[in-house]
């Protein structure tokens, strides 16, 4: 007798109750979690119990599946846990995780469960069996298929949010450095060399990279404390010139840049970005803006104003303008800064991130997802958005493929997005990141 696994959001007990019915009626054993286990047993010892005696595992991918993080980690734990072959019931809209896509033999796809039609079903399910003829022939994790199969369809979706003016683009240190700017680590480094310096104390670069790799947070605290009035002066001679000169430093275009602009710049036939939200202390997106006549607004305080010919650039984090003096740089750079952030759910910067992360569709450029604060409200986004979906995306480089755990770093990192509502795009390599824009801009 052949077995089936059915994995399905709660939500969806009454899909899995129909689907589980049809396939008793045809003869097959069905492991239905709704029917098989207790209040008082272990759930994932169950899963593991019903996985080992069965063939095929038929996952009902809903919005409710997708919004599911325990159904989605059951499906993690199967995917790499067992040898079972995956047949999909793909109920509405919905784009895969990669990992999922990998081990898909075959899958039933309708718009709604109203249309569900038991033959159409069951002729799918039965071209399963003849394949795999419920023997060895169990089709294991694909990386390649799993990892590229449905990038044009996601960038579909992004170009759909960008033409209804939907759209928000959200940059991280990754933007800047493509330009030339200090990572993290080494702004930290050459703040720290003045600091020290000042101070006539002397370690080499790489004895203070050391440092700062466990510790970055914690040497940002103690530069404000040491550099007092002098520490925004000194960030943004850091920032922009290793020579502690502001001149008319000639930063290069880069290409991921230069299709950035042109995702942002406003085209009657492809409609625009409605918003840019940065993370970067920066002016060299406002300059490259500037230098390609597109009208933008800087926003690193409450109460500034934008036209309504003007692209909001937020910078959350604070603005350090090359060419430019304000009043407030305003900048979170180390622990206490995360801080303030973190406690104050009302400050001008949480709330626009909240309000463009639950009304907009925002793509990810260049953004690690380690900064708490912004898991926190994207978490909450998430949350108060239930049933709309993962709307968001972000493009993210591959681990490495000599790795051991590359397969389960994928899976783990991808799940991790998801679980924040950003579906992932993801490129070999960041010379690839220009080209996911390019087709976008197409």
């Amino acid at each position: 007798m052949k077995n089936i696994f059915i994995s399905y959001s709660h939500k969806d007990s009454n899909i899995a109750k129909t689907v589980s019915t049809i396939l008793k009626n045809e003869g097959y054993n069905v492991w239905i979690d709704i029917e098989q286990i207790q209040s008082n047993l272990n759930l994932l010892e169950k899963i593991k119990e019903g996985l080992k005696q069965s063939d095929v595992l038929l996952a009902i991918i809903t919005e409710n599946f997708i919004n599911s993080n325990s159904a989605q980690a059951e499906l993690g734990h199967i995917v790499f846990g067992s040898n079972t072959s995956l047949f999909t019931i793909k109920i509405g809209e919905i784009l895969l995780p990669s990992f999922i896509n990998g081990i898909i033999r075959y899958t039933y796809e309708i718009d709604n469960f109203d249309k569900f039609d038991t033959d159409i079903f069951l002729d799918k399910f039965n071209q399963l069996e003849e394949s795999l003829n419920f023997s060895t022939d169990i089709k294991r994790y694909d990386k390649d298929k799993a990892i590229f199969n449905n990038i044009e369809e996601k960038i579909e979706v992004i170009r759909k949010e960008l033409s209804d003016n939907r759209l928000t683009l959200v940059c991280g240190a990754g933007v800047s450095s493509s330009i030339g700017l200090p990572d993290w680590n080494t702004l930290l480094v050459r703040i720290l060399s003045h600091a020290l310096t000042l101070k006539h104390k002397d370690f080499s670069s790489s004895e203070m990279e050391t440092l700062l790799s466990s510790s970055n947070l914690i040497v940002g605290k103690y530069l404000k404390i040491l550099l007092g009035e002098e520490f925004d002066e000194v960030v943004t001679k850091s920032l922009y010139e290793e020579e502690w000169t502001l001149g008319d430093y000639a930063y290069t275009e880069s290409t991921l840049i230069s299709n950035i602009i042109e995702l942002i710049r406003p085209k009657r036939n492809r409609g625009s970005v409605e918003s840019v939200i940065t993370f970067n202390f920066d002016s060299l997106l406002e300059e490259f803006l500037t230098k390609n006549s597109i009208k933008f607004k800087a926003i690193y305080d409450e109460g500034i104003k934008f036209g309504a010919d003007e692209i909001p650039i937020y910078h959350v984090h604070g603005y350090l303008p090359r060419n430019e003096k304000i009043e407030k740089h305003n900048l979170v750079f180390s622990e206490d800064g995360y801080h303030t952030q973190f406690i104050d759910p009302y400050s001008w910067s949480n709330l626009i991130q909240l309000y463009k992360y639950m009304n907009n569709s925002c793509l990810f450029i260049g953004v690690s997802l380690s900064d708490p604060n912004l898991r926190r409200i994207l978490d909450i986004s998430r949350r108060k958005n239930e049933g709309d979906g993962n709307k968001h995306f972000i493009i993210k480089k591959l681990p490495p493929k000599d790795s051991s755990v590359y397969d389960l770093q994928l899976m783990l990192e991808e799940q991790d997005s998801l679980m924040l509502g950003l579906n992932v795009i993801w490129v070999s390599d960041y010379d690839e990141y220009p080209k996911v824009l390019e087709k976008i801009i197409k």
